[in-house]
């Protein structure tokens, strides 16, 4: 096996996932993939387009996007790493390597659907059709970020579950479409930092991990890092992340890896138990860090717009410490 590469090994490990238990999921009421959701993503939508059908067409995309940064950026890499569509047990991303070196970064789909509710939620609450004098539904935008938040560690807090599926995200709205390209930003900046991990060669101290996810048992390598290299592949995926499909972003969305940070510093604050890591400092931390790096490289349509997202996460942390104490 040590001869096998990316693609073949990619393949080997999606064959090891429930990928019909994601279909199910994928039709079920809480995740729904519409059309107009893979046309915003660049997918051509067909009639009996399968899982497999969506992930390949989404990796492909996802490959050239970040090829062409790195050209943009004159980031030589011996082999560009294939990106693998691969579901995990917690919503995560990492950079490892194939049994015959070859560079690879995995991404769970999961935490793509996550990232989008999120999205949407604080886009309703930050963004309105112009000329629009209709208040947003701060509830339902509290419920959507908690849900979503909570779906990398228990797969979602079951109220705000129910009342995300009665919420018809697929309307045409302005925040809609403002929340798909976020989470696309915010995605594309986390595939950022794990290529910058295989461009810095953080590639020591390999462990095993085991995709457990829909009963999966199939380990990979995952690395050992240090607290310094986490803080290096953020600001060297901060920088592949700004040449990431320039003429395809809005400027605001720039500020997508600082969004990023104060979610995650929401869920170590309210939803993770044991959010401290060895290897992971904490999101605030590398928030601070990297708003230190990036302020002044952001569009000034990105620091304006950063600048009225803190009222909404102290509404969603009351609405969180309501809904802990009142469930």
């Amino acid at each position: 096996m040590s001869n096998i590469g990316a693609r073949e090994y990619i393949d080997f490990l999606r064959a090891k996932c429930d990928l019909e238990g994601m279909e199910r999921v994928r039709h079920s009421e809480a995740v729904r993939v519409s059309d107009d959701y893979l046309k915003s993503i660049g997918i051509t939508p067909c009639n009996d387009m399968s899982v497999t059908d969506i992930l390949n067409a989404k990796t492909d995309i996802l490959v050239k996007r970040m090829a062409d940064a790195l050209r943009r950026l004159d980031l030589t890499m011996t082999k560009v790493p294939q990106i693998a569509l691969l579901p995990t047990e917690d919503f995560n991303a990492w950079a490892t390597v194939a049994p015959n070196g070859d560079p690879i970064c995995i991404l769970d789909p999961g935490l793509s659907y996550s990232l989008l509710h999120f999205s949407w939620s604080l886009a309703e609450a930050t963004i309105q059709p112009p000329g629009s004098t209709v208040e947003p539904d701060h509830v339902k935008c509290c419920f959507g970020a908690i849900a979503a938040c909570e779906e990398i560690v228990y797969g979602g807090h079951e109220p705000a579950r129910q009342y995300l599926r009665s919420a018809d995200f697929r309307v045409n709205e302005s925040w809609f479409m403002f929340g798909v390209f976020f989470a696309r930003a915010i995605e594309s900046f986390i595939l950022s930092h794990e290529f910058a991990h295989h461009i810095r060669g953080h590639v020591n101290s390999l462990r095993k991990d085991v995709l457990q996810r829909h009963s999966t048992q199939q380990s990979i390598n995952v690395y050992n890092r240090s607290q310094l290299e986490e803080f290096e592949a953020d600001r060297i995926g901060a920088d592949i992340f700004l040449a990431t499909e320039p003429e395809m972003y809005s400027p605001h969305f720039a500020c997508g890896p600082l969004v990023f940070f104060d979610y995650l510093s929401f869920a170590e604050k309210f939803i993770i138990k044991n959010p401290s890591s060895l290897t992971h400092p904490a999101a605030q931390e590398r928030k601070i860090r990297l708003e230190t790096y990036l302020w002044n490289r952001l569009p000034s349509e990105a620091r304006d717009y950063y600048r009225v997202t803190p009222p909404f996460w102290k509404l969603v942390e009351r609405t969180k410490e309501l809904f802990t104490h009142n469930p």
